[in-house]
């Protein structure tokens, strides 16, 4: 389900209440307005000149009414309803670029699918380990779409666990589905694999499209 654009903030919430909920969520600034008040420039929010994007999805609680119940559903145990709000956000601008609001079961990478339409040429997208798959990969890099993506480092990606299991801090590495998965039709692709150890001191592992120069340090 779309943003609704033409709520903006300040104005009397309309009746419906799921216009109500976005208005609250979505935020009206622009380039041009944090250009003006931030005294920045457009180049200072950029790295290499292209847009940072992060894409995250949050469980919300909503107003308890039985037409938010129908649409919308939640936990069984829930007292009041739930949604699903995805929000693609601009990390250096920090701005929203676009978001969805979607029911409490909904797909968090279905989600991404719908806000991946607001991306375009040059943006990289950093994305945490409940969305990569091998199929979502192989969408981003058919849109021409750089990215760096938090993976599992067990249960996850087989090529992955053998990175880890190796002990280096970088390599590059082929994803190539199981014969038995129904993705094994698909390409095998070589990315860059980066370890580092997390704030809770656990190692972490990234896949990314972007090269070692000028990225070094992805």
């Amino acid at each position: 389900m779309p943003v609704y654009a033409d709520v903006r903030s300040g104005e009397t919430p309309p009746q419906h209440p799921k216009r109500f909920f976005t208005a609250q969520l979505y935020c009206q600034n622009d380039y041009s307005q944090i250009v003006t008040s931030g005294g920045g420039t457009l180049h200072e929010i950029r790295v290499h000149g292209r847009r940072v994007l992060a894409v995250d999805g949050s469980k919300m609680p909503v107003q308890r009414a039985p037409d938010l119940w129908d649409e919308f559903g939640g936990p069984s145990d829930g007292y009041v309803p739930q949604i699903l709000v995805s929000v693609l956000f601009d990390v250096i601008a920090k701005i929203p670029v676009d978001a969805t609001i979607a029911p409490y079961a909904s797909d968090e990478r279905a989600q991404l699918c719908n806000l991946l339409k607001s991306t375009r040429d040059g943006d990289i997208l950093v994305l945490d380990q409940g969305y990569p798959s091998y199929a979502m990969i192989d969408l981003l890099i058919e849109l021409g779409l750089d990215f760096v993506i938090r993976v599992p480092i067990v249960s996850g990606f087989p090529a992955v666990e053998e990175f880890v299991l190796s002990g280096r801090d970088e390599a590059d590495l082929v994803l190539n589905p199981a014969p038995s998965s129904p993705t094994h039709v698909l390409t095998p692709t070589r990315l860059r694999a980066v370890r580092r150890i997390g704030p809770d001191g656990e190692p972490q592992v990234f896949l990314t499209t972007l090269p070692r120069r000028p990225f070094c340090r992805a």
